[in-house]
């Protein structure tokens, strides 16, 4: 766990955000990206050895034309390693990851600012090359003073 929430690590996930973003944003047919060797090795390789088989765990079972998948709602009995990967994947680091490669440089509008403003758990939001106005980035603060933005307008 220790070096999925390092410095370093943030930091890495940070340049990575900034240089796949527009790669992301330009995919057809729709955004998507992936990423080879995205977790720590040690990370990754722990949470491979320590996932349960289908049989060890009470799975819910999915199963029609749409999807064939086992799910699993009870986080607390997932060995460490598991758990130490989904909580990162649910932390700080990784949404600001999140947002500066979904919402940088995008046609993101003041159009945007009252859907945005019901975001009440939002800490940090990257709006860096956006079409925010100032006014709009503003009405945001207003709205959600505590959340710091990262925006290029004044």
């Amino acid at each position: 766990m220790k070096e999925l929430l390092s410095e370093e690590f943030a930091s890495k996930l940070e340049r990575l955000a900034k240089e796949k973003a527009e790669e992301y944003k330009n995919a057809k047919p729709f955004p998507h990206i992936y990423f080879d060797n995205f977790l720590p090795v040690e990370a990754a390789e722990a949470a491979l050895r320590e996932f349960p088989e289908p049989k060890q765990l009470k799975w819910q079972s999915f199963e029609n034309e749409n999807e064939v998948k086992l799910a699993f709602d009870a986080v607390e009995k997932l060995p460490a390693a598991d758990r130490d990967v989904l909580y990162f994947l649910n932390s700080r680091p990784m949404l600001q990851f999140l947002e500066t490669l979904c919402l940088s440089n995008t046609k993101l509008t003041d159009a945007a600012v009252p859907a945005l403003s019901k975001l009440k758990d939002l800490e940090t939001i990257h709006l860096v090359g956006t079409g925010l106005t100032a006014d709009g980035v503003k009405k945001l603060q207003e709205a959600l003073p505590g959340l710091e933005i990262k925006s290029d307008v004044n």
